[in-house]
């Protein structure tokens, strides 16, 4: 069950991933002594990319909220989380507002945006988030129109547009006209919604949510 989760997690970018039966180096114990929140929401996002070049991943972890934690506490080893961790290891931007930020690609790259949010010992990944509100439709992702926090915030940032992602369910996706191919590991999805095009012109115009934040 864990695996087929991880599946779904690398498969928005095309990887068949499996794992390399390496043992564990590394107890539990020690990665949660590493892999804690950062000063930073980017030192945060490249501490787990540190993780992951060394070819294993862990999701109880203090670096992780908590709901993503719970979902395994065992030590993976598998050579994708590296070669996942070097596609998505490109250049980003921190918008921030009280204690919750987004990091964010150029738009034009179509690699999902990174959620975290502040406690007492720093900046959290937070995984469930994403996995709950970012899906992919076809090359596009795209954010849910739900209950997101980080809505305001992606609205600063991006040119979004309304859209349908299946029946009685709309989001957000960037206005762009070529998408890249690559996807971003963090387009985790409940879902596939197969074959789904979308339909603006059954939504009426709506306004983003007011938002006042500042870059960082």
């Amino acid at each position: 069950m864990t695996f087929l989760v991880l599946g779904v997690l690398f498969s928005c970018m095309g990887l068949a991933f499996g794992t390399d039966q390496k043992p564990t180096e590394i107890s539990l114990q020690e990665l949660q002594q590493k892999y804690v929140p950062q000063e930073t929401p980017l030192d945060s996002f490249h501490l787990e990319l540190d993780m992951m070049r060394q070819e294993m991943y862990a999701y109880d972890v203090p670096l992780f909220d908590p709901i993503w934690r719970k979902k395994d506490s065992q030590v993976h080893h598998s050579s994708q989380f590296k070669i996942t961790a070097q596609e998505v290891d490109q250049p980003l931007s921190t918008l921030s507002k009280a204690d919750r930020a987004i990091l964010y690609y150029p738009p034009t790259s179509n690699l999902a945006p990174v959620f975290l949010f502040h406690n007492e010992q720093g900046w959290v990944l937070d995984r469930t988030s994403m996995q709950n509100s970012i899906v992919f439709v076809g090359l596009r992702w795209v954010v849910l129109e739900n209950d997101n926090p980080y809505l305001p915030l992606l609205f600063d940032v991006y040119d979004l547009e309304r859209t349908m992602v299946a029946e009685r369910m709309s989001g957000y996706r960037l206005r762009v006209s070529k998408p890249s191919p690559l996807h971003s590991f963090y387009g985790t999805m409940h879902r596939r919604w197969q074959d789904t095009e979308a339909r603006d012109d059954q939504f009426p115009p709506k306004e983003p949510p007011a938002s006042k934040t500042r870059e960082e």
